[in-house]
């Protein structure tokens, strides 16, 4: 009981020593010295020994920085900038920056870079920005050495050096600042501005992630899941992936959301995978909201609505997704979700089609074969067949080979409608399969071959094609490349 006793009077007595020394100071700070002003200023803006008051703070760092205190100039701009204890300006907040700076404040020359950057309270200037942040930098200050970097990265402010990017990054980084480790282990990645190394990406990653950093957790994760690095290892990525996403990262949300789906170094999981797809999502990640339409149209992992995958992916194609652009131009096209649209259709399938997507190009080849949301053209139909057919898209090679048969939108010619049709029936495309089996019936673009035209229409067949069944009854029939039957 005595030490409790004692405990307390010790604590009581450290309470009352605080007081006597914030009177102390403000003592001083009211004769004027300026260094006191500033102390009470923070005392007041930080809540320590007194209660936490903004006016307070402006009251006394205004009186220190007017003396020309170049740290209470700084951390008055600081309360004009957030509007702490006086009205937000912000032009207020670079002039005060602009003076504590000009006399060598590490942290108000940071501070002024940052404004030139985001244009507040003056006129947005990169060459600014960068000359702020390297007058920083070369005090030290890890921030600055990090946005340096990035500067000399991508070239803002400044010609792009990637040396020199590497250079200012490492100093931070050697300093334990996260987001520079993070940045130093994607150059070590990626192979930008350095040998590509993945045991120095993985060492920098693991020092930023250590820290909680969620985007070098992230990372960690890709680069476990990296198949050209003879570590990848999927259920550390999943690890990986799992921390970042649970501090609210929405591409490491996304990326988990594909490890559930496709049951990699996890159980697989389409109820998960719905589930961190959505928060994907929420935060505007357009490959997430695909994800999450492509989950409802499918009725995986939640229930099937048209209307509610419609919804996701409109948001995706509006980000430019060109396989939820495609999606979208399906759905006007059948009225899925949404009344039915052609010209909607057309609209948002061709987006996709630009994107050189093959599944796209393949549908508005069919929209200009059928004349929907656009005038009928025959021309652009074989165009965007051929553009899809190059890509491997059976469906359109099939369709390619039937404008060559036809001559439509093109020279008739059999022997290329032959080879499409070959193509196409290659990848087990039902109704290239029976194509190329009629034209072997009627040697059409290719030597008469009863035997072949038997073979592919045998394929056609067994597939469930119901015309492909007919006409292979007819060479039973006609006992052509069969034993009459």
């Amino acid at each position: 009981m005595l030490r409790y006793i004692l405990f307390l009077i010790g604590a009581l007595l450290t309470t009352i020593s605080e007081a006597q020394d914030v009177e102390t100071l403000k003592a001083s700070a009211k004769e004027g010295d300026v260094q006191a002003q500033y102390e009470v200023g923070m005392l007041y803006k930080e809540g320590k020994t007194v209660t936490q008051d903004y006016q307070q703070a402006y009251q006394w760092l205004s009186q220190s920085a007017q003396q020309g205190y170049d740290k209470a100039q700084h951390q008055l701009a600081r309360l004009y900038y957030y509007g702490q204890g006086v009205e937000k300006d912000y032009k207020k907040a670079f002039e005060w920056t602009q003076k504590s700076a000009s006399q060598g404040n590490v942290e108000a020359q940071y501070g002024l870079g940052v404004l030139y950057y985001e244009g507040k309270g003056v006129t947005q200037d990169y060459v600014q920005v960068f000359k702020w942040f390297e007058k920083s930098a070369l005090q030290g200050n890890t921030e600055a050495q990090y946005n340096l970097g990035v500067l000399y990265q991508d070239g803002i402010g400044t010609t792009q050096n990637y040396d020199k990017a590497i250079e200012w990054t490492q100093k931070s980084a050697q300093q334990s600042y996260a987001p520079a480790q993070n940045n130093l282990g994607k150059f070590y990645a990626s192979g930008t501005g350095v040998t590509k190394d993945y045991k120095q990406a993985l060492m920098w990653f693991e020092k930023s992630a250590a820290q909680g950093y969620a985007e070098a957790q992230y990372n960690l994760g890709l680069l476990y899941d990296n198949d050209q690095w003879k570590n990848q290892d999927h259920q550390k990525a999943v690890t990986w992936y799992q921390k970042s996403a649970a501090q609210g990262f929405a591409l490491a949300q996304y990326n988990l959301g594909v490890s559930y789906l496709e049951g990699e170094g996890i159980a697989q999981s389409d109820e998960e995978a719905f589930r961190w797809f959505q928060k994907s999502a929420q935060q505007g990640i357009a490959e997430a909201q695909y994800k999450v339409g492509r989950l409802y149209k499918e009725g995986r992992g939640v229930a099937q609505e048209d209307t509610k995958a419609f919804f996701w992916f409109e948001k995706s194609a509006q980000q430019g997704d060109a396989d939820a652009q495609n999606e979208l131009g399906a759905f006007y096209k059948k009225g899925l979700g949404v009344a039915q649209d052609y010209q909607q259709a057309f609209t948002w399938i061709k987006k996709s089609a630009m994107q050189d997507k093959a599944t796209a190009q393949y549908n508005l080849g069919i929209l200009y074969y059928e004349g929907k949301g656009v005038k009928q053209d025959y021309e652009e139909a074989f165009k965007w067949f051929q553009k899809s057919a190059q890509q491997g898209d059976a469906d359109a090679q099939n369709n390619l080979g039937g404008l060559y048969a036809k001559g439509q939108g093109t020279t008739q010619d059999y022997t290329k409608a032959f080879e499409w049709f070959q193509e196409g029936a290659a990848q087990s495309n039902v109704k290239a399969q029976l194509n190329l089996g009629l034209l072997y019936y009627h040697g059409w673009g290719v030597k008469q071959d009863y035997q072949q035209a038997f073979k592919w229409l045998e394929k056609s067949a067994a597939q469930g094609l119901s015309e492909a069944q007919k006409n292979l009854g007819v060479l039973y029939l006609e006992g052509k490349g069969a034993t009459q039957d």
